[in-house]
């Protein structure tokens, strides 16, 4: 189990796996904000990058259900 408020030197390499593995269904489990924190760090290809920059504008513009 990841705290996803946890220090960014632990989180990002989490992140940056799931990420680099393709493994959609973990990264869905990762809140925008920790997200939008963590996108410095991250060391993944442009277009994974880009692919979760998407996400994050999209999920956060899509109303609460």
């Amino acid at each position: 189990m990841v705290d996803m408020d946890g220090p960014s030197e632990l989180v990002a390499p989490v992140l940056n796996t799931v990420l680099n593995g393709a493994l959609w269904r973990e990264f869905k489990r990762f809140p925008l904000d920790t997200l939008a924190r963590l996108m410095p760090q991250l060391d993944v290809p442009s277009n994974v990058r880009r692919f979760v920059e998407i996400w994050i504008e999209e999920q956060g513009t899509r109303p609460a259900a």
